[in-house]
């Protein structure tokens, strides 16, 4: 993972982003609130809250379904190739002195959140069921 904080279990953040790959939200709610009690003992550095501020915002994307200007909504989940570049484009900023360490925990969860993607398989449709299509724009 991305300079990730020693204090976030790699184990609790793979296993987040795949239950948000397979669209069991309330799973993955409950793994980010072990990640967030598992933080609470000291305060939290501000890379840890940029983390989990954008872990946050993944699993609120996931349950809402309605951004449209989000990544994950304008994300084409079969082209791998193109998961690649945005995770590639991500990796700049989290290597660039020029951001804030909150900056680059921010990138580096959703940098982390599409190399599970890659790692994984599970490119499919699963996880953007009901961002890409509004209800006025459902064909049925």
């Amino acid at each position: 993972m991305s300079r990730r904080s020693s204090r976030i279990p790699k184990a609790y953040i793979t296993r987040f982003f795949q239950l948000i790959a397979e669209r069991r939200i309330t799973e993955a709610d409950r793994i980010l609130q072990r990640i967030k009690d598992g933080m609470s003992d000291n305060p939290i550095k501000e890379w840890d809250q940029g983390y989990l501020k954008a872990l946050n915002g993944i699993l609120l994307l996931s349950r809402s379904g309605n951004d449209k200007y989000s990544l994950m909504a304008n994300l084409d989940i079969e082209n791998k190739e193109e998961i690649k570049r945005h995770r590639r484009d991500i990796l700049k900023i989290t290597g660039s002195s020029l951001y804030a360490d909150y900056d680059h925990g921010f990138f580096s969860a959703w940098s982390d959140f599409l190399r599970v993607l890659i790692r994984t398989g599970r490119l499919n449709r699963r996880i953007n069921e009901g961002i890409k299509e509004s209800p006025e724009e459902d064909p049925r």
